[in-house]
């Protein structure tokens, strides 16, 4: 997309988080009609930009049923200046100077209406979307799910902190705690979370209590199972809202799955999560699940999301619930680790161990020296698949040019000798550079 295209975006999405919040109201679109030039009272030359604000309106009617529509807005800045239901008859606020009035009634008469859904936040967006999709070679729903900001969204974008109070506040139910300061990935959870730049500067510990305990304080979201509550260090106690752990959409309110864990002692297995909180301050891809444990009955985990895999990897957290995180764990935590494709590494490593029954986090991590145990293979079908790619054996001794006696045995031994070299790499990106690096060879030789 142009350059200005891609400021309109901005500019557009800065807009809807200055609007104010109404519980019922969606914004559905936005549009940049243009800017408006008018001296001011002192006579100084201002520009403020004129915008088109869609909404739809949730109501009820006499026996309870929602219904709703949409109605328009003009913008002007920040300030709505009028608005309409049908597009020839606007109705403007009689507040708005006259200057102002004029000059916006004059920018939307000499406005194209094709160039208005051209420029609309909505258009500008699917364009977008689109764009990204072609150049991944992937489809536009896979990237419609990692959106972070969703046009349908609920109105409610300065969303503030609910800070617990009187009984509630003294007689808080919590299920654990984890500290604020441990390491995730690399920097605190506080820093994770995000909760200095939400206004939350003297958190300790973050706590996981049941919602139906806090659900009579207005503002706390009723929506899910748990709520997170920060216990700061001043005794306060505040509600984490969704701009800091939004219910996961991708998961749904009771993702009851099987997914792979480390849990504290080091040790790796499958657990079932009961619910799924993304971490806005995060990479798209980071979560904190809650879910089961053989030994505390729940537990707080964070997850790392392999959009190719379509799986979690979790990691058990040290809480006032569970046994002391394990070095090797710890360790684990606190390093920076390899960014979004992390998960995707570490679940295949974990597949390639098969049903073996001791699996440890050093034999998923990074590290190809710490490994607890390793896996002989003693013998491979040419029919089999080489784990976590689309290519069996035969299909790789092909493509490596090899023929004859011994050529699946010499395409395992080159595919083993790669992977040693390269353990942080996916099976399938390993097996098409070794394709790659023999068609080179081969190419080299013919043009000899």
């Amino acid at each position: 997309m142009d350059k200005r295209s891609r400021e309109i975006l901005e500019e557009e999405q800065e807009f809807k988080r200055n609007l104010q919040n109404n519980s019922n109201d969606y914004i559905e679109d936005v549009t940049e009609v243009g800017e408006i030039t008018i001296p001011d009272e002192n006579g100084e030359i201002k520009t403020e930009k004129l915008y088109i604000v869609k909404r739809y309106t949730l109501n009820s009617d006499s026996k309870g049923n929602l219904t709703g529509k949409s109605s328009y807005n003009y913008y002007l800045g920040d300030k709505c200046i009028g608005g309409f239901l049908d597009p020839d008859e606007p109705i403007f606020n009689e507040s708005v100077s006259e200057k102002k009035l004029d000059a916006a009634k004059r920018l939307i008469e000499a406005t194209n209406t094709d160039l208005l859904k051209e420029k609309s936040f909505k258009n500008l967006k699917e364009e977008e979307i689109k764009e990204i999709a072609e150049t991944l070679g992937i489809e536009v729903e896979k990237i419609e799910e990692m959106q972070e900001m969703d046009l349908k969204q609920n109105v409610d974008l300065n969303e503030e902190e609910v800070v617990l109070e009187g009984d509630v506040a003294n007689n808080l139910d919590i299920k654990e705690e984890t500290n604020l300061n441990q390491y995730i990935k690399g920097e605190t959870l506080e820093e994770k979370l995000g909760l200095r730049k939400a206004g939350i500067e003297d958190g300790v510990r973050l706590a996981r209590v049941s919602t139906s305990s806090i659900s009579s304080v207005d503002g706390v979201s009723k929506s899910t199972i748990d709520s997170f509550v920060v216990i700061c260090k001043s005794g306060q106690k505040i509600v984490l809202g969704e701009d800091i752990l939004k219910p996961n959409p991708q998961a749904g309110l009771n993702p009851v799955e099987g997914s792979t864990t480390i849990d504290n002692n080091g040790s790796v297995d499958k657990e079932v999560n009961t619910t799924s909180y993304l971490i806005v301050n995060g990479n798209g891809k980071e979560y904190l699940n809650v879910g089961y444990d053989e030994n505390s009955g729940k537990e707080i985990k964070y997850a790392m999301w392999s959009q190719e895999r379509g799986e979690y990897l979790n990691t058990e957290l040290e809480t006032n619930r569970t046994w002391i995180q394990d070095d090797d764990v710890r360790e684990f935590m606190e390093q920076k680790g390899n960014g979004i494709y992390e998960a995707e590494q570490m679940l295949d490593k974990n597949d390639e161990h098969g049903e073996c029954e001791k699996k440890e986090v050093q034999d998923l991590d990074q590290d190809p020296t710490n490994d607890s145990h390793e896996h002989i293979v003693e013998e491979i079908s040419e029919n089999d698949y080489i784990p976590n790619t689309t290519y069996t054996w035969r299909d790789f001794a092909n493509k490596c040019g090899y023929r004859g006696e011994g050529d699946i045995e010499l395409a395992f031994k080159t595919f083993q000798k790669q992977k040693k070299g390269e353990p942080d790499k996916t099976n399938e990106k390993l097996v098409n550079e070794i394709i790659e690096e023999k068609e080179e060879e081969y190419r080299e030789i013919r043009e000899q």
